[in-house]
């Protein structure tokens, strides 16, 4: 194993909140935040506790750092939904910018998965 970076953002989490906005439910807006909210932080800690390092995280977003197996990213996602009844997209690389190539990629192909952007380059 090495020391990778991690960056999940949240599917399509601002065009919920944009979709509450617009038709009024501001506490559902309220709800949906905190949700939201809660779900990172319980991913934060688990991150922490496994020995990585949180890089930032706020919104629906979290950079992180360290040393996982091969399946980590695919359990963070697990996580994210399972608290928030939303999917995350990940991308995981050596250093930040292809973290977010990654990142991108994975959003690119519907969301809802974990892209190693080392591995895919690699491939090719």
């Amino acid at each position: 194993m090495e020391k990778l970076y991690y960056g999940m953002d949240g599917d399509n989490i601002g065009r919920v909140i944009e979709s509450l906005l617009i038709t009024n439910k501001v506490d559902e807006v309220e709800k949906f935040s905190n949700k939201i909210t809660y779900a990172l932080e319980v991913i934060k800690n688990d991150i922490i506790r496994d020995g990585g390092k949180v890089i930032f995280y706020g919104g629906d977003s979290i950079l992180f750092f360290g040393e996982f197996d091969e399946f980590y990213g695919e359990k963070i996602l697990k996580t994210f939904n399972k608290l928030t009844n939303r999917t995350a997209s990940m991308g995981i690389g050596k250093n930040t910018a292809n973290t977010y190539l990654g990142l991108k990629i994975a959003k690119s192909k519907g969301g809802n998965q974990a892209i190693n952007y080392g591995l895919i380059t690699s491939e090719e």
